[in-house]
């Protein structure tokens, strides 16, 4: 019995199970240390100017993706007042900037803006204010039933911008990678199992080899192959995931082929995707 838990090939098993670690870091997400956070402005924040500026300017802690950073510029009505402009400056990858129409009137303006972390492929919206003075010095305020910032950037509100709060896109999104996470590290640690454990060494006993192929295939179809499935439904659900958090939660603009394709050709974020799909 002893010489049926040996190992014929010691050196092969290793190689294979190295394999199937490195193949758990492909599958895994890109993990990064933060998203692209707003680290400051021109204006700054919570500003008080005595004259409108020309263009906004915000440099953020990464490297933005500009295929689907932006930003937007509204009054204390809710009416856009950029030059629908916004783009990551050409000569800094952490900079986005957004033109401004001239001669704007006094009132609260409020920069909404959604970053695209080139390096990992995490969407952030964010918002701040800055206000432009009456010519007597007082300070315009906003109307209490207009919710700055509703509506836009494909958002419905944005009472999460300052509350913290998760919205129902970030949560699928979360949900989507942590399936993936936890289906990738259970295939994993199911395939060595099967290597180290379960499989036997090759015996000149028929019935014992018989009864090795069966454990195998009872292996492969019942734990194997439903993790894998719900690895790779998982991974289309980050897709949708990322796609959600662009849009905002909206379900049509999600699906829309354009922007999944948009996703998967740009950015870290479609590279990873990739490479875990074809894992």
């Amino acid at each position: 019995m002893k010489a049926l838990l040996r190992r014929r090939w010691p050196r092969r098993n290793v190689f294979i199970a190295l394999l199937f670690a490195c193949c758990l870091v492909l599958i895994l997400p890109a993990v990064a240390s933060a998203h692209a956070i707003l680290l400051r402005s021109d204006p700054p924040k919570d500003a008080v100017l005595n004259v409108a500026p020309q263009q906004v300017r915000m440099w953020f802690s990464e490297d933005l993706n500009p295929a689907f950073s932006t930003a937007v510029v509204v009054n204390a009505q809710n009416q856009p007042v950029d030059q629908k402009d916004a783009h990551v400056a050409p000569g800094d990858t952490k900079e986005m900037d957004v033109s401004l129409k001239p001669n704007l009137p006094p009132s609260v303006y409020i920069v909404v803006y959604r970053t695209d972390s080139a390096d990992d492929g995490h969407i952030l919206r964010g918002s701040f204010i800055f206000t432009v003075a009456n010519p007597d010095g007082t300070l315009p305020t906003l109307n209490p039933t207009t919710i700055p910032g509703q509506n836009v950037l494909g958002g419905g509100n944005l009472t999460g911008l300052y509350t913290g709060q998760l919205d129902v896109p970030t949560t699928f999104n979360l949900v989507m990678i942590t399936l993936v996470e936890l289906g990738a590290v259970f295939w994993v640690a199911a395939q060595l199992w099967l290597l180290f454990v379960l499989q036997l060494a090759p015996t000149a006993d028929a019935k014992l080899n018989a009864i090795n192929r069966e454990v195998q295939q009872r292996f492969e179809s019942r734990w194997s192959v439903p993790t894998l499935l719900v690895l790779f439904i998982a991974n289309f659900g980050v897709l949708l995931g990322q796609a959600f958090t662009i849009t905002g939660g909206q379900l049509g603009a999600a699906f829309a082929p354009q922007l999944l394709g948009g996703l998967i050709a740009n950015g870290r974020f479609g590279t990873f995707w990739i490479v875990r799909t074809i894992v």
